[in-house]
């Protein structure tokens, strides 16, 4: 989910894109609005690519992208010119360096004092965990999300796995980053652990994951 706490006013002024309804909702809003401001607060890909989308299908919208990092400023060289390359043919302007402070009915604060009017603002800048787990009655960390043991089974209820960002799994240099890098390697060592299980075997630990290669993942050793 959107982290929406984080920031002052962004529950209250600001729209997300965490459901098929909020995505309906904003974009119902964009062509009532025919013209006027559009601020996308976080420069990663989700604010990217929300920025670029919404500057080609509203032409008449002016869209401003704020976050601390350049976009793709993870990615490479090449593809970091090309994302600001495809960003300025779109009109959209880009304001990084600096943090949103508070979000307000007409637009933002950032970090310093200085104000971005805005009459949509889309907020792309960080997520949490959704409170199911803790709803449930599951052991989570401070961030709500699921201990897990080795094997990626719940610590309090080891019939529950879980994966990706729902997950705490801990690895030697801490715990698992929730991107789709480690969600999909996760989920299929679940998936196998439980067929293993209901075989009458042991589920193993999971030996981590990595960046997919060639459509394949470099070390998947666990799924035997």
């Amino acid at each position: 989910m959107t982290d929406t706490a984080a920031v002052p006013g962004v529950e209250e002024h600001a729209y997300t894109l965490d459901s098929p309804s909020g995505a309906t909702t904003l974009a119902d809003r964009l062509t009532r609005l025919g013209t006027g401001r559009v601020v996308v607060v976080g420069s990663g890909l989700t604010g990217v690519e929300a920025a670029a989308e919404i500057a080609e299908r509203h032409p008449g919208l002016g869209v401003t992208l704020v976050g601390r990092q350049d976009p793709g400023a993870s990615m490479s060289p090449k593809v970091r010119a090309y994302l600001r390359a495809a960003l300025t043919r779109l009109g959209v302007q880009v304001v990084t360096g600096t943090a949103v402070s508070r979000v307000r009915p007409d637009g933002v604060e950032l970090a310093g004092a200085e104000a971005l009017a805005a009459d949509v603002v889309l907020w792309t800048g960080g997520t949490r965990v959704a409170p199911l787990a803790a709803a449930a009655g599951l052991t989570v960390d401070d961030r709500g999300r699921v201990v897990t043991d080795p094997t990626l089974r719940s610590v309090s209820h080891p019939e529950v796995y879980a994966v990706g960002d729902a997950a705490a799994v801990r690895q030697g240099y801490g715990v698992l980053h929730g991107t789709c890098q480690s969600g999909m390697p996760t989920g299929v060592h679940a998936a196998v652990s439980i067929a293993r299980t209901l075989r009458g075997r042991q589920p193993r630990p999971s030996s981590g994951a990595f960046w997919p290669r060639g459509g394949r993942f470099t070390r998947l050793r666990d799924a035997r």
